[in-house]
């Protein structure tokens, strides 16, 4: 009996973690390429250089800091946008329906 009990618990947890879903293709798409335009934006502001290369001439005043404190705040910086997008479900879990 308490087997059983235990089986149908597992059962009802699992679908009710299946029931929520993935968030559709275009959510996800669209809130990887507003990170990416972030983390973009991001690197225009930290390489001021770059983005004048780049035809984006609101930095022109400024230079790089290529000093320790701030490559350590750009490695900071990157390794949040990283956990961000690995953050963002990159498949969606699919029953399969072969028998449809």
């Amino acid at each position: 009996m308490r087997i059983s009990l235990s089986f149908l618990i597992l059962i009802a947890t699992t679908a009710s973690a299946f029931g929520q879903g993935p968030k559709p293709v275009a959510e996800r798409r669209a809130a990887q390429n507003a990170l990416f335009d972030e983390q973009y934006e991001t690197d225009l502001r930290n390489f001021p250089e770059r983005a004048t290369a780049f035809g984006d001439y609101r930095y022109n005043d400024q230079l790089a800091d290529y000093s320790l404190a701030a490559i350590l705040r750009r490695h900071e910086t990157d390794e949040g946008f990283l956990k961000r997008l690995e953050a963002i479900p990159t498949r969606a879990y699919f029953i399969n329906s072969a028998s449809e």
